[in-house]
């Protein structure tokens, strides 16, 4: 399908460098090769359509967006290539035609009040011709002339400026380029533009400014483009050529860098060269695009509304779309993966409202739509990478969720990306990371966020400073295996804390690590006890060690409040246990922000039984339920006044649950919080009006985050 007519095209863009420093036990980085993308809203992902379910055969090839009944929303003509078929959807309908034969290219011709036309050409027949669409949905076609050679690609265009399209044939088994023009009453004239050569890829724009459109083609014999300049009464005079290094796989005519004047993108396959329109259009100047994979479809549109054209790559083999933003110039940003899936089949742009959708075709069907954000509410988002783990909030002033976060497994960065006023996703930031992480904490404080990265029972703690999002790195090691991470802000001294307990040679270490304004002071390293199945750390009037033992074959918990000149130690029995029937010891603490009131969470599994072990500063509940196993590091706990809540993933069902206990923690209830999804990872945040925001990120999709508001 030639989509050239509304495909056009993007940008790339270099990193900044790197400067590495050793400093005593941190590794600083003075600058990192982080990136700022203004997304301004560009991710929302609607499913369109869910596929055609009833019928096996038709399993379509290509998508074209038309406002076919001028309401201003559009429907959607797929087309299955080797089957003959086409349909038109609109919202969860469709209607199927049988078109007689293949077609290969769709190309929008021109319109009615009551009607679509456009041109498709057929390669198995050899046939172009036009298909008419009534706003109803009927289809009725007729062909214009079937050729001796094998026609592949077709251009409509008005080169007259008479208001009527003429359409351009050429292709990889067709001599010359042929041009077709309508008369009346369904009769065509037809002449030659050039013979004796073959053109596979036609791309037209003024040249000359003169106000009617002008042809380049791409001779595959010489291995050059040829450009033919419009004489105004549909006759052609050859001009100059640009001889091509490489064999091009697309051509397309557009102001790819967005000042004013058309320039010429070839595609490579993994590259893109640019050539440089001007005031002449010398295209003397060029520069390439390095691609993160092979390219099969390129569009050019400016999707986040920015004045600048931005890029479309889809790779059908890998069933990957990438977005790539323009900046002003001839500079791009780095490319976005902005939708994955391997049943990708075809993409189009289009403008609805006066915004710009993007449409995507999977093979069973389905349209997936992505547009921006215009109210923030329950909506799926893409994620711009892949396996998003660790997700997490940055909040402001009255709690208000800021930015959102997570790691993007496949390459180790952190993607941060802001929230506007209206708590829409505004800029991108990406910020590469030494490991993927599947804890995160984070401390806010006036224009600075700090994040602390690390895996449990490893030693080392990553963490990252975006001072007005300038990122400064350390790594920190520590003497132990990472049981739990406390961070305190002493604002009196200007002084931050780091407080590890951690486990080495079965000996139980608090570790702490003093640092201030971003500089290391001090560390210091105390025994907290021996021989630990679990240890957890919060933080009272002092900080506090919580750990669980095993005693004569019972389970007790230990806390050691560490003071500044002494360590005060309780403990608690929590009854008899034989460890060989338990599969998990979760050890969780919780202070609830409003009342600091601590809960001490104790998780014992069995195979189909779990124990839940509440410790209160006054009172200790105990509960059991059947079939439900939390994954570790996934519980959260909320209070809400005398309820509290208990949100972790299910191993076994792979879904997001939620334990009540009501009436001060008599009452319990189980529940699934939504309802139909698997969860990979999840952040629950409390919202507006006692409700909570829920970001998390489906085991269906591994490229979407999905926010839903639950109350």
């Amino acid at each position: 399908m030639n989509k050239n007519a509304t495909k056009k095209l993007f940008k790339g863009a270099g990193k900044d460098s790197i400067l590495l420093k050793l400093l005593l036990v941190f590794l600083f980085f003075a600058s990192s090769l982080s990136a700022q993308i203004p997304i301004n809203g560009f991710c929302k992902v609607d499913v369109l359509f869910e596929g055609i379910k009833d019928d096996a055969d038709f399993l379509p090839d290509n998508i074209m967006p038309a406002d076919l009944d001028r309401d201003g929303s559009y429907e959607f003509i797929l087309l299955r290539n080797n089957k003959n078929l086409m349909a038109v959807v609109s919202g969860n309908k469709y209607r199927r035609f049988n078109f007689g034969q293949t077609v290969n290219e769709l190309e929008f011709y021109s319109s009615s009040k009551n009607s679509n036309i456009f041109c498709w050409l057929s390669r198995k027949s050899r046939n172009v011709g036009l298909a008419t669409i009534s706003k109803n949905g009927i289809l009725s076609k007729n062909k214009i002339k079937k050729f001796d050679d094998v026609p592949s690609r077709i251009t409509c265009l008005d080169l007259n400026s008479d208001g009527n399209k003429e359409i351009i044939v050429g292709g990889y088994a067709f001599e010359g380029l042929t041009l077709i023009n309508a008369g009346k009453k369904n009769t065509y004239a037809y002449s030659q533009i050039t013979d004796n050569r073959v053109f596979p890829l036609i791309a037209s724009a003024d040249f000359d400014y003169d106000g009617f459109s002008d042809i380049v083609a791409y001779d595959i014999l010489a291995n050059r483009l040829v450009f033919f300049y419009n004489n105004q009464e549909l006759s052609f005079s050859e001009s100059r050529k640009i001889e091509l290094s490489d064999y091009p796989e697309d051509l397309i005519a557009s102001d790819v860098n967005s000042d004013g004047f058309t320039d010429l993108l070839i595609s490579y396959g993994d590259r893109l060269r640019v050539f440089v329109g001007d005031t002449v259009s010398s295209f003397r100047n060029s520069f390439d695009i390095e691609l993160p994979v092979k390219s099969d479809d390129l569009i050019v549109s400016d999707l986040n509304g920015d004045g600048i054209n931005d890029l479309l790559m889809a790779s059908y083999s890998e069933g990957e779309v990438y977005l790539i933003y323009g900046k002003a110039g001839s500079e791009f940003y780095e490319p976005l993966l902005l939708y994955k899936d391997r049943n990708l089949a075809d993409i189009s742009v289009y403008k609805e409202k006066g915004l710009p959708k993007l449409a995507l075709l999977l093979r069973d069907g389905k349209i997936i739509v992505i547009s921006r954000v215009n109210k923030f509410g329950d909506f799926d988002l893409t994620s711009f990478g892949s396996d998003a783990l660790s997700l997490g909030i940055v909040a402001g002033e009255r709690n208000i969720p800021e930015a959102y976060f997570y790691i993007d497994k496949n390459r180790n960065d952190l993607i941060l990306i802001t929230l506007n006023k209206r708590l829409i996703p505004d800029t991108l930031y990406r910020y590469p990371l030494q490991d993927s992480y599947n804890i995160v904490k984070t401390v806010k404080h006036k224009n600075k966020i700090d994040f602390y990265f690390y895996n449990p029972n490893t030693s080392l703690i990553e963490i990252l400073r975006l001072d007005l999002f300038r990122p400064t790195r350390r790594i920190l090691y520590t003497k132990g295996r990472i049981k739990d991470l406390l961070l305190f802000n002493d604002r009196l001294e200007d002084r931050q804390r780091i407080y590890t307990v951690t486990e080495n040679k079965s000996r139980l270490l608090l570790e702490t690590y003093d640092y201030r304004d971003f500089r290391f002071v001090r560390a210091g390293a105390d025994s907290a006890g021996n021989n630990p199945l679990a240890a957890a750390l919060e933080y009272e009037t002092y900080p506090a060690i919580f750990s669980l033992i095993n005693e004569n074959d019972s389970l007790v918990l230990i806390k050691k409040e560490i003071k500044r000149l002494a360590a005060k130690e309780d403990s608690v029995k929590l009854g008899a246990f034989y460890l060989s029937d338990l599969t998990k010891i979760n050890l969780e603490c919780y202070k609830d922000p409003q009342s600091n009131e601590l809960i001490t969470a104790v998780i014992l599994t069995e195979s189909t039984l779990t124990k839940f072990i509440l410790l209160g500063s006054e009172t200790i509940i105990d509960f059991e339920i059947k079939n439900i196993r939390p994954v570790e590091y996934t519980i959260q706990f909320k209070k809400k006044g005398n309820r509290l809540e208990m949100f972790f993933v299910d191993a076994a069902t792979a879904k997001l649950k939620k334990i009540v206990l009501k009436e001060d923690y008599k009452t319990v209830e189980t529940d699934t919080v939504l309802d139909s999804e698997t969860v990979n990872n999840y952040i629950s945040f409390p919202f507006k009006n006692n409700s909570d925001l829920i970001l998390y990120a489906p085991g269906s999709n591994n490229n979407i985050i999905k926010l839903r508001i639950i109350r």
